[in-house]
């Protein structure tokens, strides 16, 4: 237990233990590795240990959000002890990760202006998603009537979006004359829930988005 509460303060999340950082650190220096690219800013406890052992390798951390401001979001909407711990263990890996990295990399200027705010530094680079805009032709096209309206939603299971579709199903989905589809990875589990809803169809996981 006393293991835990420390890990906790020192921000070992997501499989970044003691033995997992001290076996990379070893393969790094095996390696003469010279750039390191951290996926994610909760691996700042790692980017701490490599920086402490092996100085001179420059280190680059990509941010996927803010995970601060994400979480903290995610706490107020669940004010729970859970939640708060989440909130602290990601605040103290991801200020390891800005302290300890020499370029910071995020998807939108939005998200390096709020680590401005909350840690004084900013992305040194923005760099948005991009992806090629592309319809491949399925066996099932013959299925879909052009003529139909109806509402998309395209996501996964986590608060946010759970959150966001949950209100639109109840306050707009039973008003409107079309159909509202939701599709995405764990809503299978919520099926029963939204389709008491007027025109809700919850389609779920799928393994394929054409």
């Amino acid at each position: 237990f006393l293991d835990f509460l420390k890990s906790i303060f020192q921000g070992q999340i997501d499989g970044v233990s003691k033995l997992i950082t001290k076996s990379i650190i070893e393969l790094i220096k095996e390696k003469r590795v010279s750039i390191i690219f951290l996926d994610g800013s909760n691996l700042g406890y790692l980017a701490k240990q490599i920086r402490t052992h092996i100085p001179n390798v420059k280190i680059i951390c990509f941010f996927h959000n803010v995970e601060s401001k994400f979480f903290l979001d995610s706490f107020l909407r669940v004010k729970s002890i859970r939640s708060l711990v989440v909130l602290w263990i990601n605040f103290v890996a991801e200020r390891k990760a800005i302290k300890n990295s020499d370029h910071l990399i995020t998807l939108t200027k939005n998200d390096s202006n709020i680590l401005g705010r909350i840690y004084g530094r900013p992305s040194d680079t923005v760099i948005p998603i991009a992806l090629e805009d592309k319809y491949e032709q399925s066996n099932h096209d013959e299925e879909i009537n052009k003529s139909d309206r109806y509402v998309l939603f395209v996501g996964g299971v986590f608060f946010a979006n759970e959150f966001g579709i949950r209100w639109f199903i109840q306050n707009v989905a039973p008003y409107i004359k079309f159909k509202t589809y939701v599709v995405g990875n764990g809503f299978e589990n919520l099926r029963s829930e939204f389709e008491k809803f007027k025109n809700v169809k919850v389609i779920g996981r799928v393994d394929d988005l054409n």
